[in-house]
């Protein structure tokens, strides 16, 4: 099940890669061409590098519970990870949907990469659960 996680921790750094490199160019170069009170232009950009340093730390937790599986806290810092994917895919549904139909699920095609992210993950952390399991001290494994 290692291969899951891998899979997971890889697309979570392509999506960060994605988002800084291919968003950057592709929605806010031209964002910030758009006039508007700076005030708002400054929030949404701010948002925007929120976003990358949320998808870096997520990568780099996936890469950190990989190696350490049965570290009791590293697992919780993953299920937190996933849980921020699971919001993530659940915002661009709905957003998507609400504001433009089933067409929106095309327009804003990012839960594409979120969801494989969470049900790869979440596979890994179920895969791995009796490493957790083996490592406790007896009489708290049941």
């Amino acid at each position: 099940m290692k291969w899951m996680g891998m899979a997971a921790a890889s697309m979570a750094t392509f999506t960060a890669g994605l988002h800084l490199v291919g968003g950057g160019m592709d929605v806010v170069t031209p964002f910030l061409k758009v006039p508007m009170p700076q005030e708002l232009q400054l929030i949404l950009y701010a948002c925007w590098h929120l976003v990358s340093v949320m998808l870096l730390a997520s990568a780099w937790v996936l890469w950190s519970g990989l190696r350490h599986p049965a570290d009791p806290q590293r697992r919780g810092r993953v299920q937190v990870v996933l849980a921020w994917w699971a919001a993530g895919t659940l915002v661009f549904w709905v957003i998507a949907l609400r504001q433009a139909g089933w067409a929106g699920l095309w327009l804003m095609p990012q839960w594409i990469l979120f969801l494989p992210v969470l049900l790869l993950g979440y596979g890994w952390l179920q895969g791995t659960r009796h490493q957790v399991l083996k490592s406790a001290p007896s009489g708290l494994a049941a």
